[in-house]
């Protein structure tokens, strides 16, 4: 039983991370040396603009599907059938086809700061829910 939880969440910190890296293109050298200043300049201005209602629509609904792979998650961790939950865990993968290619689609260059943060609050709750698994 342990060994499927453990393989549950590094298949998700796996999503997670490619989902961090493409919307906030993170990995250069540039991005790793003004990342704290980043941040910080994040959240002093991101209280005077109102994150983007398209951005703010693709994570309500990424975390929708984080909770719903969650959900599967502890069905199929306490599953004693779970080749039968072959089509849920298809239809899972399809659904997180379909978020990474939103995800792919994001402009980076446009977003604001109020962005920014929205991100970084629904990634926040998403790993502690992560967590609590």
């Amino acid at each position: 039983m342990k060994l499927k939880k453990y393989v549950s969440i590094l298949a998700v910190i796996a999503m997670l991370c490619g989902t961090c890296m493409a919307v906030t293109g993170c990995g250069s050298s540039d991005d790793l040396d003004n990342q704290g200043t980043q941040q910080e300049e994040t959240v002093k201005s991101a209280s005077t603009s109102a994150v983007t209602p398209d951005f703010k629509k693709m994570m309500d609904e990424y975390e929708a599907f984080m909770d719903e792979y969650i959900a599967f998650m502890k069905k199929y961790e306490s599953s004693d059938d779970t080749t039968s939950m072959m089509s849920d865990y298809m239809s899972i993968m399809s659904k997180y086809a379909d978020f990474a290619d939103k995800v792919d689609a994001v402009d980076e260059d446009s977003l604001s700061d109020a962005d920014y943060e929205y991100y970084i609050d629904v990634t926040s709750r998403v790993s502690q829910k992560l967590l609590a698994m």
